[in-house]
């Protein structure tokens, strides 16, 4: 039974404890988005160990359709990507962030530009991927890392001249 007593001690630790757990979450978000922009500098100076870093042990990615897409490759593939890249730009634009029981859940755009040289025509080509996801974080012994990315919706536009639009519309 809760007595006057109680409920006045259970609202004071609710005030004293309240700003501990806010300033807490600003510091983890504040964390989550320090990875997101090394990763982007990472893959700005073609560092794939540095891009790929903010990734937990057993990452995996999941398909719009909730089908678990094979990430084991993803360093190879991005080593031989950024070889014949000249330019690489990786943006995260995180639009909420929601504390979980073991985690916090994100949801961003996500978008990879890379422009490489034809070597048939010696033209300079650019490809697109554009994400909206949720990243799903955990807190690891070296930081905030994300243990799942589910992909919500994606394009992917080739473009003949590299052209990054700021204003690009998010769905």
């Amino acid at each position: 039974m809760l007595t006057k007593s109680r409920v006045v001690l259970l609202a004071w630790m609710s005030i004293v404890l309240a700003p501990s757990a806010v300033a807490q979450s600003a510091q983890d978000q504040a964390e989550i988005r320090s990875a997101y922009a090394r990763a982007a500098l990472g893959a700005k100076y073609k560092v794939v160990d540095t891009m790929l870093s903010l990734r937990a042990p057993g990452f995996e990615t999941l398909a719009q359709d909730g089908s678990r897409v094979n990430a084991g490759g993803d360093r190879a593939r991005c080593a031989a990507l950024f070889r014949t890249a000249t330019r690489v730009r990786l943006v995260f634009d995180v639009k909420s962030f929601e504390t979980k029981k073991n985690g916090i859940t994100c949801s961003a755009r996500h978008v990879f530009e890379v422009e490489t040289v034809n070597p048939i025509t010696a033209k300079l080509e650019a490809s697109q991927i554009e994400s909206l996801v949720e990243d799903y974080w955990i807190k690891t012994p070296v930081g905030w890392k994300i243990w799942r990315s589910q992909v919500k919706q994606q394009r992917v536009l080739s473009l003949h001249k590299f052209k990054p639009d700021p204003d690009m519309p998010v769905w």
